[in-house]
């Protein structure tokens, strides 16, 4: 689809917006949704609106066509998911099930208010060629677990959007370190499937050193401990072939804003350079690559 929502501040359900779409290089002002006294306060549960195809959420067969949504709750306490609510922008309200993640990855998060819940840096979800995928690196924080021992695992929700199979076998951290003496070893962190080549995930890599706390000597301390950033990198790796693909330093200053959770999958580049070499070809469309 190659649409973008660029909201300005904090997200709001039904806020001011900004659309910009990729292919055709258009952006356009959406203004904020007029107040309604017969509409009672909505509470996010999301930390953005969700773009999806108009074929999904109408009778509209068109593809091109798509419908931002919010996921909102109207209780009193946003932590009872149970009425949760799809909000379409014609007012057309549709009751959500949730979907369980797999087993072991459920994350109680019951005691804080759901929408101020940030995404966790080990996990993400994603559609890779039309199939609901997820991904998280399992032994993370657990002290039990060496750096090492972490695996990165994969799961595709079945067609009826029931249950959860594992889908691409299993990989240690330790192993994609050692699948190329370039990369340095440090924790993945914020591992995206790409949404076009089944297999393949990208992840940053933060090389940061720890400035131990100074003090003088009489025990006043001088200065506290720092995490100085030495480099950051966004890596593209192939879990099937355990094969390093790419590996791009973000910037030539080093941030520590990459140690939170920074990147999201899309397609709009892949859909721009299929239809450039389409063009070219003199025929349409781009394949979803590494489908068995």
């Amino acid at each position: 689809m190659g649409i973008f929502v660029i909201y300005a501040g904090f997200y709001r359900p039904g806020s001011r917006y900004l659309l910009y779409d990729a292919p055709n290089q258009v952006l356009t002002a959406i203004p904020q949704l007029p107040d309604s006294p017969s509409y009672p306060k909505l509470v996010a549960l999301g930390r953005t609106a969700a773009l999806v195809s108009a074929a999904a959420a109408t009778t509209d067969d068109d593809d091109d066509d798509y419908v931002l949504v919010d996921i909102v709750t109207s209780l009193t306490d946003p932590r009872d998911f149970s009425s949760a609510k799809l909000s379409l922008p014609q007012a057309n309200i549709f009751d959500l099930s949730f979907i369980p993640l797999p087993d072991g990855l459920i994350i109680d998060v019951h005691h804080r208010l759901r929408h101020t819940v940030q995404p966790l840096a080990q996990r993400s979800m994603g559609t890779v060629c039309g199939a609901i995928k997820f991904i998280a690196l399992v032994g993370l924080g657990e002290s039990s677990c060496p750096p090492e021992k972490v695996l990165l695992k994969t799961w595709i929700l079945s067609s009826d959007l029931k249950h959860w199979e594992e889908d691409t076998k299993p990989i240690s951290v330790g192993d994609i370190w050692a699948s190329d003496s370039s990369l340095p070893h440090v924790m993945l962190m914020s591992p995206i499937l790409s949404m076009t080549k089944h297999g393949v995930i990208y992840a940053v890599l933060n090389v940061v050193n720890l400035v131990p706390q100074q003090m003088d000597e009489f025990g006043y301390v001088l200065e506290e401990e720092e995490l100085v950033p030495v480099a950051n990198y966004v890596i593209c790796f192939d879990i099937m072939q355990n094969k390093l693909l790419s590996s791009t330093k973000i910037s030539a200053r080093a941030s520590l804003r990459w140690l939170l959770p920074s990147l999201f999958a899309s397609d709009f580049t892949t859909y721009l350079q299929g239809h450039q070499r389409a063009e070219e070809a003199g025929k349409g469309g781009s394949k979803c690559q590494g489908e068995t």
